[in-house]
């Protein structure tokens, strides 16, 4: 492994002989992006949270167990880090466990929660780009038993074409308060199932 400030990690794999061999090493300066999330209403949203992966690359699983990085006060982060190529952002939801679920179920890109925003950066080149959350939807209802409401029921929503990990479905759920309402949101607008469960039925 080979590294220089100011330019980017080299890793490679020599294969070792009885001859004298003369290797070359070509560093390389690595690339920014700077990007801004944008709330639905257009604004800077400060502790955003933004997903990153390189088009092409397979998956990453040091930056999978970085997971995503959070936005400054001005809705900005920084990656300096990046090798050349296309690389890929988009807006994630505060529930951070969804990314590693879709990495185990091995769900298809064309099901992720949001669209990717694509970049392509040359060495050394700095790079900007402005991504948007998509407006959510929000399910708000009450749960009834024998009409009475009913407290402590879990409710999860599931959107159709989606695979969940968790026997008995995933997904953004809440518990019923004493009137047996309940409240989901952050939810991509679509079709999907409501699932209900209490420990005692």
């Amino acid at each position: 492994r080979i590294d220089h400030s100011g330019y980017a990690d080299l890793s490679q794999t020599l294969l070792v002989t009885d001859a004298d061999v003369l290797h070359e090493a070509r560093l390389v300066r690595p690339c920014t992006v700077d990007v801004t999330l944008l709330d639905v209403l257009g604004q800077p949203k400060n502790g955003g949270r933004v997903e990153h992966k390189m088009k092409g690359a397979g998956m990453d699983f040091e930056r999978a167990m970085e997971g995503p990085r959070r936005t400054d006060s001005m809705g900005r982060v920084f990656y300096s880090d990046l090798k050349a190529g296309t690389h890929q952002f988009r807006p994630v939801e505060a529930d951070s466990g969804s990314g590693m679920v879709m990495v185990m179920m091995g769900m298809d890109e064309d099901q992720a929660e949001e669209p990717w925003t694509e970049v392509t950066v040359t060495p050394g080149e700095s790079r900007s780009v402005t991504i948007r959350e998509n407006p959510k939807s929000v399910i708000r209802g009450r749960v009834f038993l024998d009409g009475e409401p009913l407290a402590q029921c879990k409710v999860t929503f599931q959107a159709d074409g989606k695979r969940s990990f968790f026997p008995g479905g995933g997904g953004p759920g809440d518990l019923t308060d004493g009137d047996g309402s309940f409240e989901l949101i952050g939810l991509s607008p679509g079709a999907g199932r409501l699932t209900f469960s209490h420990a005692e039925l």
